[in-house]
């Protein structure tokens, strides 16, 4: 995986994440934003946070063949 595409993608789908809330397009902390890096790795936002408070490293990166991802944060699970 190309980590500076990977951060990137994370700082885009928090950005998108961010405009969707501050428009009023996501209500609490339903749904998600996510971001292909490649045809294996993928951004999706964290599962329970408030997109209002999200910071581009909150941004969970998963791998979509085995599910597995990186951090401590729990993707969504959409």
């Amino acid at each position: 995986m190309n980590r500076e595409k990977a951060k990137l993608v994370q700082m885009e789908v928090c950005a998108t994440a961010k405009a969707m809330a501050d428009q009023g397009l996501t209500a609490g902390t339903w749904g998600n934003i996510a971001g292909r890096i490649d045809d294996t790795y993928m951004v999706i936002t964290p599962s329970g946070m408030d997109y209002s408070k999200l910071v581009p490293e909150n941004m969970v990166i998963v791998n979509m063949n085995t599910l597995e991802y990186e951090g401590d944060l729990k993707p969504s699970i959409e």
